[in-house]
């Protein structure tokens, strides 16, 4: 589905590869009313990004199309814990930054859609419920010790289909997760080559004057994190721009390993 986006598909191909709907509610504002223009239906295809391990946030993605405008979209589905990486990814293009990908909707995903018209609360979206069970006795100790773990709220984010140093440059923020499932690469009308788009900017933090980042420790994919903060001095290190290019080495080199002919 990802080659044959951009040039129409056949009734039986749509059939193979879409197998369910989402929907997902826009929280901007906080205050929006759950109904005909705050929600909307996509059918999806098969995920073309799936998580490896049970450890992290859940992220999938999928290619999908707009139940009602028929327009093609990347979806995003994760549990998240910081910023609505919907906001970043506004801020970014609003300031300019390139190759950002235009944001369609994002939100939590609610636990049902209520039948009236009626504001949505956040505790009323679907949340992990992991955190409660953290003082149970049967709970293993980490290192002899108790641990907690945050809530993450269900989020989908909803996209149209190089910006490192615009990132830093216009907004004094650095990506922190640069890796080969961090990129898509679109086919438009009129190039002869595919675009490409960074993804994936809930990782992503504001930069000192330093150029370092605000928050420290290990942030990323860490088959293509830098080797500095592989190191375990990193989990007190800051990442830079830096950091974020040797992880685009890395990308690009796997990618000429595994794909260019011998």
């Amino acid at each position: 589905m990802t080659r044959n986006a951009d040039r129409g598909m056949s009734r039986r191909d749509v059939r193979s590869t879409c197998h369910q709907d989402v929907c997902s509610c826009r929280p901007q504002p906080r205050d929006a009313v759950a109904k005909g223009d705050t929600i909307r239906r996509y059918i999806v295809s098969r995920p073309v990004i799936s998580p490896l391990c049970l450890v992290g946030k859940g992220t999938r993605g999928f290619w999908a199309v707009d139940a009602l405008s028929r327009k093609v979209v990347f979806l995003k589905d994760t549990w998240r814990t910081l910023a609505l990486e919907g906001d970043t990814l506004e801020r970014l293009s609003e300031k300019g930054v390139r190759n950002i990908p235009p944001v369609e909707w994002h939100g939590e995903v609610p636990d049902f859609i209520p039948d009236e018209e009626r504001k949505f609360e956040l505790y009323e979206s679907q949340m992990t419920i992991m955190d409660e069970y953290c003082s149970e006795p049967w709970v293993c100790a980490l290192l002899g010790q108790k641990f907690s773990l945050n809530k993450r709220v269900h989020y989908r984010l909803v996209l149209g289909i190089a910006a490192m140093s615009d990132a830093r440059t216009l907004d004094s923020r650095i990506h922190r997760d640069i890796s080969l499932g961090n990129i898509v690469l679109v086919a438009e009308p009129g190039r002869s080559t595919r675009r490409g788009y960074r993804i994936d900017w809930d990782a992503s933090c504001k930069i000192d004057d330093a150029g370092a980042a605000v928050y420290e420790g290990h942030a990323g994919t860490w088959e293509f994190m830098s080797a500095v903060m592989l190191d375990r001095s990193g989990v007190q290190r800051r990442q830079t721009l830096e950091d974020d290019m040797e992880s685009l080495f890395y990308v690009v080199l796997y990618c000429a390993f595994l794909w260019l002919p011998a």
